[in-house]
């Protein structure tokens, strides 16, 4: 009697397992139709061509590649973070372009640059594809500046074509923490029915905004609607699918000690994305560094506290680095802006 009940329930197990597996399949493909209806009859990708787009575009490797251009003097490229565009430096341009010729590109896969399915979306070829940007605008050199992804972007390139770089500023890096990745096994059409269905939509952009910020009071519709733009451009989806394969953040931390370049290590004390603890790990690693942490910030000082990082950026460049006469470098100390102000 025990050998048989031990059988009726191999055989009710194994009937069990056929029968949730069938179910999965079945429910999956039902969430992949209702998508399939979704994008067909909900969504339509906006089309560029008959909207006001501001900024230039220019071919890179293949691809168009959007950025905006303003002002005249030293060069300065700015590189925007995950999930963003050079939307995310509207409060930066203008101030800057009075001292400097500032470029603010769209990562490949971001805003409206061109979305192509699989990519590449590495950090290693974002950082090719900022560098080949670089001389098609004709610079041969030129200070980067890059929040989130975008400052680990800017540390690859510092680490592979340093002769590119003048100097960094990373504002709210990431770099330091590997963050998990989606693996390849994951079905894309199930991927992208998660994408459009519960993250491309105006309220989580909403949300992700808030948890950037500090200050809720701070976010208006005008950027919620700015964020929100990007993602209703043609091959989002597809775009995001392959970078959430790719993207390894975190993985060339092992590198960062190698970089030569004077750097500005800027943070939002109440950054709830990427803990001010990075922030001085980052200060150990790169020899040439000064760190400032800003009050009443959080992921993106250049959005909440603009003023000031508009100031320590002007101040770090024109005048940060010097050579006494013995032709020593000669660091300023720059300070934690305490009142936030």
């Amino acid at each position: 009697m025990g050998h048989s009940y031990r059988g009726g329930t191999t055989v009710t197990f194994k009937l069990l397992t056929k029968l949730s597996f069938m179910a999965i399949l079945i429910s999956l493909a039902l969430l992949s139709i209702l998508v399939a209806l979704y994008s067909g009859v909900f969504y339509r990708p906006v089309d560029l061509s008959k909207q006001p787009v501001e900024g230039n575009f220019v071919d890179v490797n293949g691809n168009t590649i959007h950025y905006l251009k303003s002002g005249h003097g030293p060069p300065v490229v700015l590189v925007h973070g995950f999930g963003a565009w050079s939307f995310s430096w509207r409060k930066n341009i203008k101030p800057l372009s009075k001292y400097f010729t500032v470029y603010a590109i769209d990562l490949l896969g971001f805003g409206l640059s061109d979305k192509p399915r699989e990519g590449p979306y590495t950090i290693e070829s974002q950082a090719a594809l900022v560098s080949a940007f670089m001389e098609n605008v004709g610079l041969k050199k030129a200070t980067l500046i890059g929040n989130s992804l975008g400052g680990e972007i800017a540390m690859r390139i510092a680490v592979r074509y340093p002769g590119k770089v003048d100097s960094l500023i990373l504002i709210d890096s990431s770099g330091y923490r590997e963050k998990p990745y989606i693996p390849e096994w994951v079905p894309r059409p199930i991927f992208k029915a998660t994408l459009r269905t519960f993250f491309l939509n105006r309220s989580q952009v909403e949300k992700t905004i808030r948890l950037a910020y500090y200050k809720d009071r701070l976010i208006n519709s005008n950027i919620i609607d700015g964020y929100y733009l990007p993602t209703k451009t043609r091959g989002v989806e597809d775009a995001l699918v392959s970078m959430s394969k790719q993207l390894q953040l975190g993985r060339g931390r092992t590198t960062i000690n190698l970089i030569e370049r004077p750097t500005l290590i800027v943070w939002g004390k109440h950054d709830q994305i990427i803990p001010v603890d990075d922030a001085f790990r980052l200060r150990r690693a790169i020899k040439h560094s000064r760190i400032v942490v800003i009050n009443d910030a959080g992921h993106a000082p250049q959005e909440e506290k603009p003023a000031v990082v508009n100031t320590l950026i002007r101040a770090f460049i024109e005048d940060n680095w010097s050579k006494d006469a013995r032709g020593s470098t000669v660091i300023p100390r720059y300070h934690a802006f305490r009142d936030g102000r």
